[in-house]
């Protein structure tokens, strides 16, 4: 009897563990910089970066009585990353006001002035490893189930570990072949803060007629570099005891409206149970059912994004390649997996690709609507062999491709929406198109990003030297002593090394008879992970599309069999185009002097 009752008490023990991880341990103030890393302590660290204000008790503490979020976190649609930042501005304002209850000298309210938070998804301009580790403890500050929140963020013991995990070893090397790829200096941060200078002068040109007193600000879903953009950067100082649940926070008496979600879709379906539900737990038990009519985006439903992003397209065609033999592929990323309960991206996403394939028809009537298609990336998938979920090569070793619908089954856009990225190339080439244009609706500003990530993941499947940049390449504006942002193999953060001899990362297999793909190195009974090296492609002349390695070897200066013979080119972000910030201030506009009812309705007035 007693050696059966074992089990049950050591699970019984974990279990208590668990919960004191959560809540019955003092929790440490974030204040690590390196020290016990490799490359520590890290230089100009301030241990002390989280104990300052963030977006919104700046805002309050110059009067604003209201708070309006408009972002472009992803493009204009509603997504689970700017919910994390809006619940999280919530936290910081009620903190603030219960800190305001009880000074000495508390804030005097301007009932004219108006806190604007533009919120981008943010990362960082240099690469630093503590730019990096900075970026990962922002990143899992917004779910109190994820173990790295429970065992690893306000724990001074476990801090070192934090970039020792394989997805973090993987950043890294993506990040550092990255960031030296265009110069080691990413624009998006300097777009960004044209784009919220744009912004603020068209709200300042409008509102000193309507007797609206403007303070703008911004806030980041992660930003390892400028902490104080973090949108409660305190939360990260000052621990909170317990589990933060953001279901469970109280409505600040500070009106906030998130100017793309003005019904507040996202937190009325947010699932109930169980308590303090996140992806991290799995489906939920009970799920909250809202019809996604009842909260609507009016910043993905604005014909001027739809517009800005055309034109983006536009600047990728070729003036060698009619239009009746163009592609347009809009591709786009999707939701964490789970999500789909409450986040209505992909949704969002569609109407945006929807609005721009109407006006590019509109605009070029010889483009085919056949050839104006939509696709994301891979997902992990079951493995017959192990039958273990896990990432594949089938699915390019991804893992950020859940597009599923709002409150569907884990059902994708169907359609001409619903492709994978390889398979949205290998139609178009099918179809006899002899120029991709590759847009990103999600993305309206320059980075690391689109400049060398995307073109990695396209140029594996099509070829780098069919790259319309490929014979006059950048040496100056983005690829500086390069010319062009193309890595030898994609998968840069893989491990080099099978068995014992140097993986083969060349299409066709190398010439003493390595083969290629390299061989999985991750035992079978294990789930494959981001740096085994079967799971990275060479970057080649032509790509893998229409290649058979049976049929003999590739031809560096020509396609063969049935590779793609065309060219293909990246859009161009709208980035600092005026008409962003003024797109912006309109929505603003509207909700202020349109819905004013509603924004007080949100939660009580100060």
């Amino acid at each position: 009897m007693a050696k059966k009752a074992w089990p049950v008490v050591f699970l019984f023990i974990l279990y208590i563990i668990a919960i004191c991880a959560a809540g019955c341990v003092k929790r440490d103030s974030v204040t690590y910089c390196g020290e016990q890393e490799e490359d520590g302590p890290w230089d100009n660290c301030d241990p002390n970066r989280y104990n300052v204000d963030g977006p919104a008790e700046r805002l309050l503490n110059k009067g604003a009585t209201k708070i309006a979020i408009i972002d472009l976190t992803v493009g204009g649609p509603r997504f689970s990353k700017t919910y994390d930042v809006v619940q999280m501005t919530k936290r910081a304002v009620v903190d603030w006001e219960q800190k305001q209850a009880v000074a000495q000298n508390p804030v005097i309210p301007n009932p004219n002035k108006i806190g604007i938070i533009y919120v981008v998804h943010g990362g960082f301009t240099t690469y630093k490893p503590q730019y990096l580790w900075d970026a990962s403890v922002q990143m899992f500050s917004y779910d109190p189930n994820h173990p790295v929140f429970n065992f690893y963020l306000f724990n001074k013991r476990m801090w070192h570990r934090i970039l020792k995990s394989e997805q973090a070893e993987k950043e890294l090397k993506k990040y550092s072949f990255s960031y030296e790829r265009i110069g080691g200096s990413d624009p998006f941060q300097s777009i960004s803060e044209q784009q919220l200078a744009s912004l603020k002068a068209e709200l300042d040109a409008q509102g000193d007629a309507l007797g609206f007193d403007f303070e703008v600000d911004w806030a980041c879903w992660m930003c390892g570099d400028i902490v104080a953009h973090y949108a409660y950067p305190r939360y990260l100082y000052n621990p909170p005891e317990g589990k933060q649940c953001s279901t469970d926070i109280p409505e600040p008496q500070t009106p906030i409206v998130w100017v793309n979600d003005p019904d507040r879709l996202m937190e009325r379906s947010y699932p109930r149970e169980p308590s303090c539900w996140t992806k991290t737990l799995g489906a939920p038990d009970t799920d909250t059912h809202v019809a996604l009519e009842t909260g609507f985006n009016p910043i993905v439903q604005d014909m001027t994004l739809a517009q800005l992003q055309v034109e983006a397209i536009e600047a990728g065609m070729s003036s060698d390649v009619s239009d009746n033999a163009t592609g347009i592929l809009l591709l786009n990323h999707a939701i964490n997996d789970n999500n789909e309960y409450f986040d209505p991206k992909i949704d969002d996403t569609l109407t945006l690709n929807k609005n721009i394939k109407r006006i590019l028809l509109e605009r070029h009537p010889s483009l085919r609507d056949e050839n104006i298609i939509g696709a994301y990336m891979g997902i992990k998938e079951l493995n017959p062999e192990n039958n273990l979920v896990e990432r594949t090569r089938n699915m390019r070793g991804e893992d950020l491709g859940y597009a599923w619908l709002y409150e569907s089954n884990k059902q994708m856009p169907g359609e001409e929406w619903g492709y994978r990225y390889w398979d949205a190339l290998e139609y178009l080439k099918n179809n006899g198109v002899q120029h991709i244009v590759i847009g990103f609706p999600q993305i309206v500003t320059d980075s690391v990003l689109n400049l060398v990530e995307i073109h990695n993941q396209i140029a594996k499947e099509i070829g780098f030297k069919t790259w319309l940049g490929w014979k006059k390449k950048d040496f100056q504006n983005f690829y500086p002593g390069v010319g062009h942002p193309f890595a030898n193999y994609w998968g840069v953060w893989v491990n080099t090394q099978c068995g014992q001899e140097e993986c083969c990362f060349e299409m066709g297999g190398c010439s003493d008879g390595r083969p290629y793909p390299p061989p999985r190195q991750t035992p079978k009974n294990k789930k494959r992970g981001d740096m085994d090296p079967s799971l990275a492609f060479d970057v080649s002349e032509y790509g893998h599309l229409g290649y058979d390695p049976s049929g003999g070897p590739p031809d560096p200066n020509a396609p063969v069999q049935q590779q793609y013979t065309g060219t293909w080119a990246l859009y161009r972000p709208p980035n600092d185009d005026p008409r962003i910030g003024q797109m912006l201030a309109a929505h603003i506009m509207n909700i202020l002097l349109h819905r004013t009812a509603s924004i007080a309705s949100l939660s009580g007035n100060r």
